[in-house]
């Protein structure tokens, strides 16, 4: 049960973070935090519940320095979407470097041959009792290096909660998109983290009073308990899908194409409670920025073009621009890209220009990459492919 759990969680995660990471690139903390945690469940699966020798002799100690990034995860994830970073900083670098001691210190380890440590865990798991005795470690014990992953963890979330309610709530030059949604999620997020923390630490705990503890039903329980949590932050995520694209704080510089808030805000469609007319502007603006964009250097003619060069071209976050399509355009950015790449190969087909190239050609100028992907694209669009249409106009 334990290991379909938290396979299915692994699983989840990698398609959270597929499908959503070009919308808010803060998803790849979120889904490296649940990927991670997975592994440490998978840890003490195969090291406890069902030993089996290869699996635990790769699991066991090698990742630990990963562990170490769980408490920095969180924070980065919970920071960006709050606070609507989505870059790592320099000193934001300094979060890694007890990952990097933990490296250092287990580096004899692994030059330890597989066969030995298979043998030294095989030993281990017949006589829990001695495994103090064994320096997996150059400074801490078995126990101290539990109690330094879960302390670790319990900080961060500490720190998290004082972002969430405290910091930066009351600047004047920000507003906020969907800030109750985004706080009911980073709570319902930390809550279930918590609860897994807190079985993780009553097993360690347990554990380190009686190592026999491991063959108990009771450990069993603890860890199918905290797989089951894993589980939960994944399906928690589909709960609230405001949380892809986070608290957005827009500064009055960016209210308006030229920085002129004498624009009127454009009513955003859908059901949007509480959203003030500065958040309106903003993404008003920011259509009319995006349209002059693709009518200005027609970039979408470009093979390469994506999301990824309009944010860079336009100086604007990803989320912005995708939020912007869901919210104001009403559709999506590949969907936008393919109607206007669409109406270019139109215009071309029903030119006397056109009749001394092929249709294959038009495609290609319009940034279609196949033949097959523009046949396809121009008859979702206007209904036939594009011979009939050119065909219709002579």
């Amino acid at each position: 049960m334990i290991l379909g759990i938290t396979l299915v969680s692994i699983a989840i995660a990698l398609v959270i973070f597929y499908y959503n990471f070009h919308k808010n690139r803060n998803t790849l903390f979120l889904s490296g935090f649940i990927i991670l945690l997975s592994i440490y469940s998978l840890a003490h699966y195969f090291t406890g519940v069902a030993f089996s020798s290869v699996p635990a002799t790769i699991l066991y100690n090698h990742f630990t320095p990963l562990f170490l990034l769980l408490g920095p995860f969180i924070f980065f994830y919970t920071r960006g979407l709050f606070c609507d970073k989505t870059q790592l900083h320099f000193r934001d670098w300094l979060h890694f470097l007890p990952a990097i001691v933990q490296l250092g210190l287990i580096s004899d380890y692994f030059l330890i041959p597989f066969e030995a440590k298979k043998e030294t865990l095989v030993f281990l798991r017949s006589n829990l009792d001695q495994i103090d005795q064994f320096d997996f470690n150059l400074w801490f014990s078995h126990g101290m290096n539990n109690v330094i992953r879960i302390s670790s963890l319990l900080i961060y979330i500490c720190v998290d909660l004082y972002l969430i309610f405290f910091v930066s709530a009351g600047k004047k030059r920000f507003s906020y998109i969907r800030l109750h949604s985004i706080r009911q999620w980073l709570m319902v997020f930390h809550i279930l983290v918590m609860t897994i923390v807190v079985a993780y630490a009553i097993f360690m705990w347990r554990f380190q009073q009686d190592p026999y503890f491991l063959d108990s039903d009771a450990s069993d329980l603890i860890l199918v308990f905290a797989a089951l949590g894993i589980f939960g932050l994944n399906i928690a995520f589909f709960l609230f899908p405001e949380a892809i694209y986070g608290v957005l704080r827009i500064s009055p510089e960016y209210y308006s194409l030229n920085g002129e808030s004498e624009l009127k805000p454009e009513p955003l469609p859908g059901d949007i409670k509480k959203t003030v007319s500065t958040e309106n502007l903003y993404l008003s603006g920011l259509k009319s920025r995006i349209e002059k964009y693709m009518s200005d250097g027609e970039p979408y003619l470009s093979k390469d073009f994506n999301l990824s060069v309009m944010a860079r071209d336009m100086n604007v976050p990803h989320h912005h621009i995708t939020l912007c399509f869901k919210d104001v355009f009403q559709t999506t950015f590949t969907a936008y890209k393919t109607v206007l790449r669409v109406q270019k190969a139109k215009e071309m087909l029903c030119s006397e220009s056109t009749d001394v190239i092929t249709i294959e050609a038009v495609g290609e100028e319009c940034g279609f990459a196949s033949r097959s992907a523009f046949y396809a694209a121009f008859k979702k669009v206007k209904g036939v492919n594009p011979g009939v249409y050119k065909a219709s106009f002579r």
